[in-house]
């Protein structure tokens, strides 16, 4: 693990012990052919204490990132919202 990495995980944990009570913090992972680095992450995040959710955004993976979120307990549902970026361009 990088020393980045490290940095992250001491920032998320300090983050995830001083929520206030009754506040939860909703931690978004985005991800594109992640398979190998999604497990130690989420071991990781989930060992945190606290009141969170984990949102994982994927990207279109091809690779095994959906197995890796199941084997960890998340539901995959793969959702295409636009497959083509320029839908979102504005024209004046």
């Amino acid at each position: 693990m990088g020393v980045r990495c490290q940095e992250l995980y001491a920032d998320l944990a300090h983050l995830l012990g001083g929520a206030k009570a009754g506040v939860m913090i909703s931690v978004i992972i985005p991800t594109y052919n992640e398979e190998t680095a999604l497990p130690e992450t989420l071991r990781h995040l989930l060992q945190q204490p606290g009141d969170y959710e984990v949102i994982v955004v994927d990207g279109g993976s091809t690779d095994r990132t959906g197995a890796v979120l199941n084997h960890f307990g998340f539901e995959f549902a793969p959702i295409l919202i636009a497959p083509d970026a320029s839908h979102f361009t504005h024209h004046a």
